[in-house]
């Protein structure tokens, strides 16, 4: 199972130290987090309560988490009932309890799409459910529901020459009055139509069949050099993935439509008391004033993804800040 430590976690602004089957990091890193996976036959049953529950559709809890030890340093997790995760420190050191025959790659999916983000996330950072790309003057983030199509665009933006910034999960930087985003990428999960028509300049990479996505894994030495330990760039804009049309159309989103968009893809924090909510929308707002975000439309047709990527390097490239706003813009 391996996890490309350049790729991934240096995106979350952390390093990778592994006690387990997963590869070494580079012999010149520093490692900031010790990930150490252990797997068992069974979970030891946990009667103590769980404060903190992320709900399915139906209301039944998929994930568990509650703060342990003085000052809340532990963060445990438990995922259904197939693996336990605790973290500690901000975080410094993970251990993983997994079910033996839990899937590799359900586990790695679980651990860096979900258990980094959902940490950082309880430790007050903003974490989006995203796709992003990086292009010559900021970051395009892509959201949308689940299905709607944003690995597959990233691909295509990816064929067209913008570097990866992230598949699932994007931290946003707001230090300062510059929005900018932190690159976690690691690979595209995409379904299987998706991967046999990943462009040529793709193709005949690793990909790591998974318990639903496949997933397209960059070898070491695929990427630009800088991806390896990036500086959180400024985000150029943010495009909703919407529902299908019979031709691509974007339209700009109000402040308050980007604000409820950006709540309902943000990694949630059941934890947040009244103050937290009040500067969780705080950051929210932030970045609703700063970058302009979209709805894009467009056939999900494969064979239109060059059009659509045209037309929308054609806007991104623009120096201008009235992205999207040219009158009678209709892609």
């Amino acid at each position: 199972m391996p996890i490309s430590v350049p790729h991934v976690l240096h995106g979350f602004r952390l390093d990778l130290e592994e006690e387990s089957s997963l590869q070494a990091p580079p012999p010149d890193s520093t490692p900031g987090v010790r990930i150490k996976i252990v797997r068992v036959p069974s979970l030891t049953s946990d009667e103590r309560s769980w404060p903190i529950r992320w709900l399915d559709e139906n209301d039944n809890p998929w994930l568990r988490a509650r703060f342990e030890g003085a000052g809340e340093h532990r963060i445990r997790f438990r995922l259904l009932d197939v693996a336990e995760f605790e973290v500690d420190g901000p975080p410094s050191r993970i251990t993983a309890h997994a079910l033996k025959d839990l899937p590799d790659a359900t586990l790695r999916h679980a651990l860096l799409e979900q258990i980094l983000p959902y940490t950082l996330a309880l430790r007050d950072h903003l974490m989006l459910h995203a796709a992003a790309a990086r292009g010559p003057r900021g970051v395009v983030l892509l959201t949308g529901e689940s299905g709607a199509g944003k690995s597959t665009l990233l691909a295509a933006l990816m064929d067209a020459g913008l570097t990866p910034w992230s598949d699932d999960a994007v931290r946003i930087d707001l230090s300062d009055t510059t929005v900018r985003a932190h690159a976690g990428f690691s690979g595209l999960r995409l379904w299987p139509d998706s991967v046999a028509a990943l462009p040529e300049s793709l193709q005949g990479e690793v990909v790591v069949q998974g318990d639903d996505k496949p997933h397209w894994c960059p070898p070491e030495g695929t990427l630009p050099q800088d991806t390896a330990s990036p500086t959180p760039t400024r985000i150029r804009c943010g495009l909703l993935l919407g529902p299908q049309a019979p031709s691509p159309r974007i339209r700009r989103l109000s402040l308050r439509d980007t604000v409820v968009l950006l709540h309902q893809h943000a990694f949630g924090n059941p934890h947040l008391d009244r103050q937290g909510l009040d500067r969780h929308f705080t950051q929210l707002e932030a970045v609703a004033r700063s970058v302009p975000f979209c709805e894009l439309r467009y056939p999900r047709r494969l064979s239109q993804l060059p059009e659509v990527v045209a037309l929308l390097l054609e806007e991104l490239e623009s120096d201008g800040s009235d992205l999207f706003t040219k009158p009678g813009l209709d892609l």
